[in-house]
């Protein structure tokens, strides 16, 4: 089977609209220490292009989870495959994914997060899709809107495939 992909956000409009979320968070948490936790593997492209632009003290920590098991729709089953390996006791968190659509990853995380007693967490997405929510999640930062389509590029996959693209676009089946 192969795929079609139309490109919904261009290379330039993601570099641009990065740079004023990094100016937001900076401005946000000016004087403040940050740690910004990626969500792997998707966010990963987003939190490092990000990071480049963040002009406070910043550090860096992951958590790996899976919920699609090579599908485009999420199973609902969220697995933490790799946990914060750092205390974040009173540290202001942001949490950083490159697309938020049913909720339930971040839901998840947020959880386990604030059961480790940070002083703050925040939570940072590229690309909402709202339309798709299961679960209500507060979104403190976001690039862009996208109501429909299974997206690939910028650090998102199907199947370990098309994470590498520069820019984000809606996989399209051929039969």
């Amino acid at each position: 089977m192969e795929h079609r992909i139309s490109v919904v956000l261009n290379e330039s409009d993601i570099a641009s609209r990065v740079k004023e979320i990094a100016k937001e968070i900076s401005v946000d948490f000016f004087g403040e220490n940050l740690l910004c936790i990626c969500v792997l593997k998707g966010g990963f492209v987003f939190m490092a292009d990000l990071m480049k632009h963040i002009n406070i003290p910043t550090g860096i920590g992951y958590m790996a989870v899976s919920s699609y098991k090579n599908k485009t729709k999420s199973s609902g089953d969220i697995r933490i495959i790799l946990d914060l390996d750092i205390d974040i006791t009173d540290k202001n968190i942001m949490l950083i994914d490159t697309v938020v659509d049913t909720g339930q990853t971040i839901n998840n995380l947020y959880g386990v997060i604030k059961g480790k007693n940070p002083k703050s967490i925040r939570v940072c997405a590229l690309i909402d899709k709202s339309d798709r929510r299961e679960v209500p999640v507060q979104l403190d930062y976001v690039g862009f809107s996208i109501s429909n389509g299974f997206l690939v590029g910028y650090g998102l996959d199907y199947a370990e495939r098309y994470r590498n693209l520069p820019f984000v676009g809606i996989l399209e089946e051929d039969e």
